[in-house]
């Protein structure tokens, strides 16, 4: 860009005005939004980094999935802040996005581009499934846990389903998991990454192991020891890596929090986020599933209604919100064949 007197500059008075006038153009989604690439699952904010709105910036010829496959990216640019909408489908699916931004509709003629601020309530969204692109990246820059195994995958999912860490007044000290089956408990009864964990005395159920290295790996794969359970997402390098890491991860998040039934496979959780982006993982594996919120008022009424009680005696009025994420009987056999559960019953009863 070039001033008056022809010298060339490197930035304009006023950029902000100038994207003013173009917030009515910007095709953008919002910055949380998980973009499928050739690495993997990435946050799209994490792809740009922290970078001025109104700069293009190069990806290095990143390559995203789009409605033609997996193409390559060459530059990005972030936007300043602008008008948002919240798309969400009758599966749960969600994505927020700027009202100019186009989305793929399927209507008789077979499929047009649609902007979102003219999308209407019954219109069919294109969703793909069983992209089957998933990342290599399975390293840790740790020298004492230097990759992320099928089996440490499996104990990360089974830490955010039924895990929390103890905390000493200064520092966590220790990784808890509370879960009754034996099956889950012996993986990391077993486990040789760093130190194993051992039986908790005084409840049968929990196993615990005191190491602040193992903690240290937990923290690199991207778990947060302050998360409370609703605050709980899928740890950051899960993402990245390989598909069998993958799937040890949500075998090991079903086998915690999830069950099976004649009906459905459920998986709850009181983080919604977490269910959205276990629902976004599977939809890479081939395997669809709906997205169910559970008020308070629906938990007790089933609660009182099969006579369960809350762990520890807590009154039934403690029950937070829940998402339950359900995986339909036609999608059984994808599942048991994708997603191998270690718990024995489970995966009989599957």
């Amino acid at each position: 860009i070039k001033d008056q007197q022809g010298y060339t500059i490197d930035r304009v008075d006023g950029i902000d005005e100038l994207w003013s006038g173009m917030y009515q153009t910007l095709s953008c989604v919002a910055g949380d939004t998980l973009v499928l690439t050739d690495k993997g699952y990435k946050r799209i904010d994490e792809v740009c980094g922290q970078r001025e709105p109104g700069r293009m910036f190069d990806l290095n010829d990143l390559g995203v999935w789009s409605k033609d496959g997996m193409q390559k990216a060459t530059q990005g640019v972030i936007s300043p802040k602008s008008p948002t909408l919240k798309i969400q489908t009758k599966h749960g699916l969600t994505l927020e996005v700027t009202k100019k931004h186009p989305l793929y509709v399927i209507d008789k003629t077979g499929g047009k581009m649609v902007l979102a601020e003219n999308l209407n309530v019954g219109d069919y969204l294109r969703v793909d499934i069983g992209m089957d692109v998933f990342g290599n990246d399975n390293s840790l820059d740790n020298p004492d846990c230097q990759e992320i195994t099928t089996d440490l995958a499996y104990m990360i999912g089974g830490y955010i389903a039924e895990g929390h860490m103890s905390h000493n007044g200064k520092k966590y000290t220790a990784i808890n998991i509370t879960n009754n089956d034996q099956d889950f408990k012996n993986v990391y009864l077993t486990n040789t990454v760093v130190k194993p964990f051992k039986q908790y005395l005084s409840r049968e159920g929990r196993v615990t192991c005191c190491s602040n290295a193992l903690i240290k790996v937990f923290e690199d794969i991207g778990v947060t020891s302050s998360h409370k359970c609703d605050q709980k997402v899928t740890p950051r390098k899960i993402f990245e890596c390989s598909k069998d890491v993958v799937a040890a991860y949500l075998a090991g998040l079903f086998d915690g929090d999830g069950c099976v039934n004649e009906r459905a496979i459920t998986l709850a959780s009181t983080s919604r986020r977490l269910i959205q982006e276990t629902q976004l993982v599977l939809l890479n594996f081939g395997i669809t599933s709906d997205i169910l919120q559970m008020n308070r008022e629906k938990i007790l009424e089933r609660e009182k209604r099969t006579g369960r009680l809350m762990p520890g005696g807590k009154p039934l009025q403690s029950l937070r919100e829940s998402w339950h994420l359900q995986i339909p009987r036609a999608q059984y056999r994808l599942f048991s064949e994708q997603i191998m559960l270690r718990i024995g019953r489970k995966r009989e009863k599957l």
